[in-house]
């Protein structure tokens, strides 16, 4: 039976003798390290050639750039979570570690279970991160796919995103940041929308919609934060079977701020659940 791979371990400290004794804590509880470097440029170097799973970063290294700055380049380069190690307490580091956003820190001087502790945390928040996004790629790929036109708002009515399906549909005549209802074609929007967002429920808009050669149909539902409160809407426009065998061509895709979760055994109206900060879903009901 293989055994499970030991977790590689990159310890960035330009003091030997902390180093070595994280190193002599880290191989105690079975950890690979894989190399300490003493500078940002020599972990960055490390980080590319040898892929650590996790780093230990002491914020006051030698160099051009300190430890916030290089968890910073590491982050947004590999990928690699970065648990931080440092004696400093004082509010203005503090406030710059948060924004270099670690997974978890250790303070000085370390002890042994205190860093095993970090590390476990760190690689299990790294875990979940990577699972969250990986879902939200496959779903947003699938929302821009979708036949139907996908528009998210925010409570005051403001497009946050819109697919392709729902750009060909517009044409152009609303975009990111505009209220939906601005346009005359989507005005018919405003109540079902308000009600929407005034009363957590989905609606269905009994009236078609004439969008050029177009005809849709239309459905708004909430979208709720972690909290349960609503912060905007989704509208789906659902084009008649004749519009969509007539017109199949969508313009290229462009970026949104997307995210779905597993849409399960759902239709393709119900799986497109929108986020709005990463937390929040659609009622689908």
């Amino acid at each position: 039976m293989l055994e499970p791979r030991r977790v590689r371990v990159l310890i960035v400290e330009d003091d030997r003798a902390s180093a070595a004794r994280m190193q002599a804590m880290l191989e105690e509880f079975g950890y690979e390290v894989l190399a300490i470097a003493d500078t940002a440029g020599t972990a960055i170097s490390v980080a590319a050639s040898q892929s650590p799973d996790i780093v230990l970063m002491d914020i006051l290294i030698d160099g051009e750039l300190d430890g916030i700055d290089a968890a910073q380049v590491l982050r947004s380069r590999f990928d690699v979570p970065v648990v931080f190690v440092t004696a400093r307490t004082d509010p203005s580091a503090l406030e710059r570690v948060k924004r270099a956003r670690p997974w978890a820190y250790v303070l000085k001087p370390v002890q042994a279970d205190a860093l095993h502790w970090a590390i476990t945390i760190a690689l299990e928040r790294q875990r979940d991160y990577r699972a969250i996004h990986d879902s939200e790629r496959w779903s947003s790929t699938t929302v821009k796919l979708l036949d139907d036109g996908v528009i998210s708002t925010d409570r005051q009515l403001r497009v946050l995103y819109m697919n392709p399906s729902a750009q060909a549909m517009l044409g152009g005549i609303i975009g990111r940041g505009d209220t939906i209802t601005s346009v005359d074609v989507l005005a018919m929007l405003r109540e079902p929308l308000e009600r929407t967002l005034a009363f957590a429920e989905v609606i269905d808009v009994t009236e078609p919609t004439v969008l050029g050669a177009r005809t849709v149909f239309s459905r708004a539902a909430p979208v709720f934060d972690h909290a349960g409160r609503v912060r905007g809407a989704v509208v789906i426009l659902r084009r008649t079977a004749d519009d969509a065998d007539q017109d199949t061509t969508l313009p290229p895709t462009d970026e949104g701020r997307i995210s779905a979760v597993d849409p399960g055994e759902t239709s393709e109206l119900e799986a497109s659940i929108i986020t709005l900060d990463g937390s929040a879903k659609v009622s689908a009901s």
